[in-house]
């Protein structure tokens, strides 16, 4: 067994199945209705917080590069900076 490779499952850790996802948005929706109905004063600062932290989240990371390992399987063993040009600008 190679050093050092790093281990696939802890790539995933934190992640959720989409289903469980929606459950978690489905109970969030359902609390928010009833703190609405309980006219709680902080809830609307909270939502606004929450609406503006969301806004500014993308779902993507950037990476450097120079932390990625070529695979030596790979079977496109050249690409060509337009590549990259071409989905940065996409």
């Amino acid at each position: 067994m190679a050093k050092g490779l790093p281990q696939i499952g802890d790539k995933f850790k934190g992640a959720v199945q989409k289903t469980d996802q929606e459950q978690r948005i489905t109970d969030l929706q359902a609390e928010v209705e009833r703190l609405r109905a309980s006219q709680s004063p902080e809830l609307e600062t909270e939502i606004a917080k929450l609406r503006e932290q969301l806004q500014t989240q993308t779902g993507e990371i950037a990476i450097d590069t120079g932390l990625i390992d070529p695979n030596p399987n790979q079977p496109r063993q050249q690409l060509h900076k337009s590549l990259f040009r071409q989905k940065r600008d996409y």
